[in-house]
C-alpha cells in the first residue's frame, strides 16, 4: 500500500513539475561526519586497489544549480587521489588500445554515478504481466507523432537534462569515471527491439562524458532489482533470456567502435523470486551466474572492440559478503578483461536516513564504522586475488542528516 501511495504521489508531482532536487543547506547537517566517511571509503579504495563510484541524485552534486551542496564531502573524496591526475589512461581516443581489467581499474580514479536519470522508470514486472503501462508511458512528454520522448524518462525522477555544461562541471570537480545507470524495460517492443530514439539519446549522454577522456560504464539498471524482469530464477531466465540477449546485442553493436574507456556492466542488484537481499540460495546463485555468462557471450559475439572490451559482472543483489562471492562463477576461462562489481552502503546506521532496523546516527565513528568498512574491503581484496579480477565498488554514499534528528 505504501508503495502504491508513493507511486501516486510521484505521478502527481511529475504532472505538476514538482519533483524536488535532493539538496540541503549546510547548517545543522553532519557535513564534517559525511566527509570523514567519504575519506574513509576512498582511502580504503586506494589502499586495497578497489575503485569506488559515488551514488548521487543531486544530494551532493546539485545538477540543476551546478553546485556542491556539501563541499567538505567532495573535497574529502578528492583528497585521497593525486592532485595532478589526468582523466582516462593517456591513450588515443580514436584507437582501441587493449588494456587489462586491472590496468583499467587502476586508471579509474574517483567515480560518480549519474543516478536517477537514464535509469528512471515506471516499470513494474507485476503490473507489466497484468498488461498495465507505467505512468511515464501513459503521461510522459511526446513528440508531434505521438512518440514518447527520451526526456520523459530522463527528467521523470527530478533530474535535469544532461548537457555538455553538466559534463564539464562533473569533471571539474575531479571525477574521472562516470557510471551511467540505464533502464531498458520500457524502451523495448514485443520483438525486443530497443526504441531508436532512446538508444540515440543513450549514445548522446555517453558521448558527453566519454568524449572528455574519462571512463564510462553503462548497464542494465532497474531491469533488475525488486521490480525488474531480470530475476535470479529458472522461470525468469527461461522467459526473458532472449530479451536480455537481444538488448545487449543492440547495445554492444551500437558501441562496438568505442575505445577501451567504455565498459559494459551486466545488470544491477538482481534478486530471487522472493526479493531476498541476503546471501543467495544455491539456486539463485546458479541463475545469477547464468545471466552473467549470457551477458559475456552475447557481447563478445558482436565482435569489433567488444572482443577485448573490459566487462563488469554483478554479484547476487550487488552484495559483497563472503556468501555472495563464494557462489560466484566467472564465465570465461581467461578473466583478463573481466571485473566484478558490488555495492556497499555500510554502515547503514550512518549512511541511511531510513534504516529503522538499527540505531541510526548522524555521527561518524572512525573506529567502529571504519572497521566495518575495512572488513568489507578485506573481503574484496581476498576474492579479487582468488578470481584474478578487480573488484569495483559501483555504489556507495552517505545521505545528509541533521544532528538534532538523531542525537
Amino acid at each position: 500500500m505504501k508503495k502504491k501511495l508513493l507511486s501516486l504521489l510521484l505521478v502527481l508531482m511529475f504532472l505538476l513539475g514538482m519533483l524536488p532536487v535532493c539538496s540541503a543547506e549546510n547548517t545543522e547537517y553532519n557535513e564534517a561526519d559525511m566527509a570523514a566517511y567519504a575519506a574513509c571509503v576512498n582511502s580504503l579504495s586506494v589502499e586495497y586497489g578497489v575503485p569506488v563510484i559515488l551514488w548521487d541524485c543531486s544530494t551532493h552534486v546539485n545538477r540543476k544549480e551546478r553546485k556542491v551542496n556539501f563541499p567538505a564531502y567532495i573535497d574529502a573524496i578528492m583528497s585521497c587521489y593525486p592532485a595532478d591526475r589526468q582523466p582516462g589512461n593517456g591513450g588515443d581516443p580514436a584507437v582501441f588500445e587493449e588494456e587489462t581489467a586491472f590496468e583499467a581499474a587502476a586508471n579509474f580514479g574517483p567515480g560518480w554515478n549519474l543516478g536517477n536519470t537514464l535509469d528512471s522508470t515506471s516499470y513494474n514486472i507485476v503490473e507489466d504481466k497484468a498488461g498495465k503501462k507505467g505512468w511515464i508511458v501513459q503521461w510522459g512528454k511526446k513528440d508531434a507523432k505521438g512518440r514518447l520522448l527520451p526526456e520523459a524518462w530522463e527528467t521523470a525522477w527530478g533530474q535535469p537534462i544532461v548537457t555538455e555544461v553538466l559534463a564539464d562541471y562533473v569533471l571539474s570537480l575531479g571525477f574521472t569515471t562516470v557510471r551511467i545507470p540505464i533502464t531498458w524495460a520500457e524502451h523495448m517492443d514485443e520483438n525486443n527491439r530497443i526504441d531508436p530514439l532512446w538508444l540515440a539519446r543513450v549514445r548522446e549522454v555517453v558521448d558527453l562524458f566519454h568524449s572528455r577522456g574519462i571512463y564510462v560504464i553503462i548497464n542494465m539498471h532497474h531491469d533488475g532489482g525488486a521490480d525488474g524482469w531480470i530475476e535470479a530464477s529458472e522461470d525468469s531466465y527461461t522467459t526473458y533470456s532472449p530479451r536480455f540477449a537481444a538488448a545487449w546485442t543492440q547495445i554492444a553493436e551500437t558501441f562496438a567502435d568505442y575505445d577501451e574507456r567504455l565498459l559494459f556492466e551486466s545488470m544491477n542488484e538482481v534478486l530471487d523470486a522472493g526479493n531476498n537481499w541476503n546471501t543467495p540460495s544455491p539456486d539463485a546463485a546458479k541463475w545469477v551466474n547464468a545471466w552473467n555468462k549470457l551477458f559475456v557471450e552475447t557481447v563478445r559475439q558482436t565482435g569489433g572492440n567488444n572482443e577485448k572490451r573490459n566487462l563488469i559482472l554483478m554479484t547476487y543483489s550487488g552484495g559483497g559478503a563472503e556468501g555472495n562471492f563464494a557462489s560466484f562463477v566467472l564465465p570465461e576461462e581467461d578473466p583478463e578483461h573481466l571485473m566484478i562489481t558490488v555495492h556497499n552502503y555500510d554502515p547503514q546506521a550512518f549512511t541511511w536516513t531510513t534504516a529503522t532496523w538499527t540505531q541510526m546516527t548522524a555521527r561518524w565513528d572512525e573506529t567502529t564504522h571504519g572497521n566495518v568498512l575495512r572488513k568489507s574491503f578485506e573481503i574484496y581484496k581476498k576474492y579479487s586475488e582468488k578470481f584474478g579480477v578487480p573488484i569495483v565498488l559501483g555504489e556507495y554514499n552517505a545521505d545528509p542528516k541533521k544532528y538534532a534528528d538523531y542525537d
